[in-house]
């Protein structure tokens, strides 16, 4: 009994931390636009959830649910496969393809902005979007560079390992067969793979779907806390990524009203490992929490402008007139990007010199126009001149 006393003790004293953590990430990232004490934020929002999973960590258990597959050389080579399958369509001339869009050279313009200037990891991003999925190309940009490609890459990769997880979860649900079509199919999509060539972060909720779904099933059929609270951490975590995964709250609570209904008194046995799933969710989700409540309409914004244009006669010239705005804006933000695009003269060579001669030439003499031309390289082969590193 003592020893018990002292377990409840510790715990209380984590959960305790690991709400002061939360709650000061907020009084230290503020509100701004750019925090000073960005870094020590996410230090801070890193440790909050660290310390409410030890708080919540329930008893080792040994697994006996959807242990009989075995894994083997086979299913090695099969994952190989599908990984590099879906890493070759997602990286493969990764910077030309799609051409570099408005948003989402907006979007590299204001991670750009955070690698040279700060940020707010908790605040609001580019066009109202969380900011924390701006610190992920952010630092890709980086390490690389302000190039498409840095850009790009995070997608790609996040693209690459949602269809990993994806055959994984299938070979443990449905056999290797079901596994391997499984990852194949999202391995292939043409949308997800489009997806993972863009910069946005869009395909992260994929991501977060299939690790917080695949996770809580498992976490149910085998009684395993730990993977309740990685399906909360993840739920909450994706909260700070892309607006759609709002969404994903809603999928998870109806997922386990389903549970209850199928199962009756045998699920609400699952409520000390639901309470624990919920704790560590509210605690990493609480930044995003706070910014609700701060500032709603704000938050609720890149959902609200995903709405049909209105009627003729209902406004529709207001709204004309904010499409022409946004072409603009597609504009700008895609030469703004370009302009820092360093990636040297034999790269512009691979492009035009695939262009006829005449557009060639037009190409050629609009460089020459410009302020700086005059001390920019020419291209050996068209006699482009190409960006000065």
């Amino acid at each position: 009994m003592p020893g018990l006393n002292v377990t409840v003790a510790a715990r209380a004293l984590l959960a305790a931390l690991a709400v002061a953590a939360a709650y000061s990430v907020r009084r230290v990232a503020g509100f701004e636009q750019v925090s000073p004490h960005a870094a020590a934020a996410l230090l801070l929002w890193a440790a909050s959830i660290g310390l409410a999973a030890a708080a919540c960590r329930g008893p080792r258990t040994a697994s006996t649910a959807g242990s009989g597959h075995r894994w083997t050389r086979t299913d090695g080579a099969i994952a190989l496969g599908i990984v590099g399958l879906a890493l070759a369509l997602r990286t493969y001339a990764l910077g030309e393809r799609p051409m570099l869009g408005g948003d989402e050279a907006g979007w590299g313009v204001y991670a750009r902005g955070i690698v040279s200037g700060g940020g707010n990891p908790f605040g609001f991003g580019w066009y109202g979007w969380p900011a924390l999925g701006e610190y992920v190309t952010a630092l890709s940009l980086r390490v690389q560079g302000a190039t498409i490609e840095g850009l790009r890459l995070p997608s790609a990769l996040a693209g690459t390992l949602t269809a990993a997880i994806v055959w994984a979860y299938g070979v443990r649900t449905m056999g290797r067969f079901g596994g391997a079509v499984a990852g194949l199919v999202a391995a292939t999509t043409i949308l997800h793979v489009h997806l993972s060539r863009q910069g946005f972060q869009n395909v992260f909720d994929g991501l977060f779907a299939i690790v917080v779904l695949a996770a809580l099933e498992r976490a149910w059929s085998e009684s395993r806390r730990d993977l309740f609270i990685l399906a909360g951490a993840a739920l909450a975590i994706a909260q700070h990524f892309y607006a759609s995964a709002h969404a994903l709250p809603i999928i998870v609570l109806a997922w386990i009203a389903l549970r209850f209904m199928l199962e009756g008194r045998r699920a609400a046995e699952r409520w000390r490992d639901l309470a624990a799933m919920a704790f560590v969710s509210a605690v990493a989700a609480w930044p995003q929490l706070t910014l609700v409540l701060d500032h709603p309409s704000d938050w609720l914004s890149p959902i609200s402008r995903q709405t049909p244009a209105p009627p003729a006669g209902t406004g529709g010239g207001v709204a004309a007139g904010v499409r022409v705005g946004d072409a603009g804006r597609v504009r700008d933000a895609s030469l703004a990007f370009v302009a820092v695009d360093m990636r040297g003269a034999s790269r512009l060579r691979r492009r035009c010199c695939r262009r006829s001669p005449a557009r060639r030439s037009s190409r050629a003499s609009s460089i020459s126009r410009d302020a700086g031309a005059s001390r920019r390289r020419r291209c050996s082969r068209c006699g482009s001149r190409a960006p000065s590193r």
